[in-house]
């Protein structure tokens, strides 16, 4: 992705000590989120782009919670040790389906699993309705959901608005709670997929590029890649449904040109290529579709792959998790409780 001359030119002149360097630097490389399962097995930190891949009920969604939660509450409070970070979250749902009462409903576990956990270690009696009162807990509750921020989009155009007025509600949020914004989640990047394609390059005026799929991702990527590098603390987190086929089938080319056929290697899963045609991986003796354009598949450092619901002999309900990016050859399982997420067992493969 080219850079503009006026950035390279602005980047060049910023002028700072080694020192501020080595600790702008250093602050980076510090994990954004506490190890939550099942993104305990990689170290995320700003300037990350980790992309969460897997079938509709599969759990992304529960995740991206399970990260909102950790990051916008304190990590202290009132001599209870809640793990939090204590800084703004944005959330960009293009799904429409954001669900505000299970992110309250996990805050308020949050809280009372580390009161349960202060009691158990200092042996004394359940104190959770002498020690702090309702109104002392929905006070932190409201002092941690004004570090979250929710934007809803309903087609690729308001995205693309929302990602351009989005600086002016970062410095906002870092000038109101002294800390810049950690975490910016989409859920989920292709909601508009199917939409954008409808759209067949409509011509503009002369000078401009034909607005199409490939490039509004193209534009996607190009603000995101400017709010990294303007928030170098900055996470991003996307969600992405996986298509999956039948192996043996033959799939035309959607993304690329019409009445294309995919190959027996690329039937097969072995097919790697990139551009417009589509692509095919073979995870877990399952085949999935890469369908996002390059510019977007070339943004993502991190994949992790996630798949479910399944049931065991004891017809309990778990899921499963697999990084995909950095490869990883364990496979965890996990449980959506009341509570949050919560690791089964896992296994290498």
């Amino acid at each position: 992705m080219a850079v503009p001359e006026e950035e390279m030119l602005q980047w060049l002149t910023i002028n700072e000590s080694a020192k501020t360097m080595l600790k702008r630097v250093l602050e980076r490389q510090k994990p954004s989120l506490a190890p939550l399962p099942p993104l305990h097995r990689v170290n995320l930190h700003g300037g990350h782009v980790l992309e969460m891949a897997g079938q509709s009920g599969s759990g992304k969604s529960e995740i991206m919670l399970q990260a909102v939660v950790s990051c916008i509450l304190p990590k202290e409070w009132q001599g209870l040790k809640l793990g939090g970070s204590e800084k703004p979250a944005v959330f960009i749902d293009l799904d429409c389906h954001f669900d505000m009462p299970r992110l309250v409903k996990l805050l308020h576990h949050r809280v009372r699993e580390a009161q349960a956990y202060k009691d158990l270690s200092e042996k004394a009696a359940p104190a959770w309705s002498l020690a702090m009162g309702v109104d002392s807990v929905d006070e932190l509750l409201s002092t941690s959901l004004k570090r979250f921020y929710l934007k809803r989009c309903f087609n690729s155009f308001e995205f693309l608005v929302a990602l351009k007025t989005i600086r002016p509600l970062l410095k906002q949020l870092e000038m109101e709670h002294g800390s810049s914004a950690q975490l910016l989640l989409i859920d989920s990047i292709g909601a508009f997929y199917w939409l954008d394609r409808a759209v067949r390059s409509v011509p503009t005026d002369a000078g401009r590029k034909a607005l199409s799929l490939h490039t509004v991702s193209e534009a996607v990527v190009r603000e995101l890649g400017q709010l990294v590098r303007t928030y170098p603390s900055l996470l991003i987190m996307a969600t992405k449904t996986i298509i999956h086929h039948e192996p043996g089938k033959e799939y035309s080319a959607q993304m690329g040109s019409s009445n294309q056929n995919i190959d027996r290697n690329q039937a097969e899963g072995n097919f790697s290529g990139t551009g417009s045609a589509v692509n095919f991986h073979r995870k877990q003796g399952n085949f999935h579709r890469e369908y996002m354009p390059a510019a977007w598949q070339g943004f993502v450092t991190h994949r992790l792959l996630l798949q479910g619901p399944y049931r065991s002999g004891s017809n309990d309900v778990y899921f499963t998790a697999k990084w995909d990016i950095p490869p990883s050859n364990f496979v965890d399982r996990f449980v959506i409780q009341n509570e949050g997420i919560k690791l089964a067992n896992s296994r290498s493969m």
